[in-house]
């Protein structure tokens, strides 16, 4: 029933203002749970899981779509439709992203999966994927809706800086973790390695005079004696 309690939560923290579906999120992790009334009729509840967090402009990601049947009763006539994903911002890679079914079960889930190669870098809004289901026998159909996630999409550049300041806050214990935290240790460090430099030229060049004034002195003994 715990698995339930959560599933109900975040349908219901989600999709106050829908009457006949829910919209989901990536992660449903921080709802506390509380004690929630089970449906007598099937309830379907629909999400959405990205592969990664960080997508890349180029590289292929998953993404999988799940229905959970959090009522008490089996739906039945289930059609899911994709979200629709225009293509000139997605490349599509593969899979399947829409799925019918006779009959889903109180606490079973399905799902699907597809693959997209997104072509931009930036922000890019929810769509929202279709579930129609019959919630008892006889009943007319309903529908549900899944939103995607917002995603973030990073360029290969982007990319590449973010790993870079992930690995360079593992190696420097945390302390240095933002761009401008790594400009100020870089100007640091150049500044150091600057005097540094210079204090082993002054030193050398003093070592060369000091050797220049012995063997001066040295010929002046020598012809003075």
């Amino acid at each position: 029933m715990g698995a339930i309690r959560q599933w109900l939560l975040f349908a219901a923290l989600l999709s106050l203002s829908l009457s006949n579906g829910v919209h989901s999120q990536d992660d449903v992790d921080d709802v506390i749970e509380e004690d929630v009334d089970v449906p007598d009729a099937a309830f379907l509840l629909v999400r959405h899981k990205i592969d990664t967090v960080e997508l890349v402009q180029g590289r292929n990601t998953s993404v999988v779509v799940e229905l959970y049947n959090a009522g008490n009763s089996a739906a039945t006539d289930i059609v899911l439709k994709g979200a629709q994903w225009p293509l000139s911002d997605f490349e599509d890679s593969g899979g399947v992203a829409s799925g019918s079914w006779s009959k889903l079960s109180p606490g079973a889930t399905v799902r699907v999966e597809y693959f997209l190669t997104p072509k931009a870098s930036g922000p890019y809004p929810p769509l929202d994927a279709t579930v129609t289901y019959k919630a008892e026998a006889g009943a007319k159909p309903q529908v549900a809706y899944g939103a995607t996630p917002v995603l973030y999409i990073l360029s290969p550049t982007q990319k590449l800086m973010r790993t870079a300041l992930y690995v360079g806050s593992y190696l420097s214990l945390g302390t240095v973790r933002t761009p401008e935290q790594w400009m100020w240790a870089g100007s640091s460090v150049g500044g150091g390695a600057l005097l540094l430099g210079g204090y082993w030229a002054y030193t050398i060049a003093t070592d060369a005079n000091k050797r220049k004034k012995y063997r001066k002195a040295l010929e002046e003994v020598t012809k003075m004696s």
